[in-house]
């Protein structure tokens, strides 16, 4: 005698947000992991200390939103968000940076970036910008 179980309707099932952290500091990268993986949705799939780690990293995990320094060694900031901007399946990228100006956000525009926070960001403005992005 077999059993069967009636098979009910799958629901889809929604995978949460990909996020790539690329940052020269160690403890800012760990202080924006901790905000991020607290907010529902969203997964911080990997780290890179500077911009050649950071676009081989998003090659590698295809992250759906990049929190991305603008000064750090070997590429900086701007160079690797024109460098990712312009990749098969880009990333919506975030500027997180102490350098402030109307030239450093235009320039930063200019290559594709979606936002711009300064450093050290406040966790609800980080929901607020991921909650954002996550309806593009």
């Amino acid at each position: 005698m077999s059993t069967q179980q009636k098979s009910s309707p799958k629901t889809p099932h929604k995978q949460p947000h990909k996020v790539l952290i690329i940052d020269d500091d160690a403890f800012f990268r760990k202080l924006l992991a901790d905000m991020v993986s607290g907010i529902e949705g969203f997964n911080v799939v990997g780290e890179a200390e500077d911009g050649v780690e950071g676009i081989k990293k998003a090659k590698e995990l295809a992250p759906e939103i990049v929190f991305l320094d603008v000064v750090m060694p070997l590429k900086n900031g701007i160079e690797t968000a024109w460098e990712l901007s312009r990749s098969a399946n880009p990333p919506q990228i975030i500027i997180c940076s102490t350098m402030k100006g109307e030239a450093v956000i235009k320039d930063a525009k200019a290559m594709g970036v979606c936002a711009y926070i300064n450093k050290p960001p406040q966790k609800e403005e980080v929901v607020e910008i991921l909650k954002t992005l996550a309806t593009f």
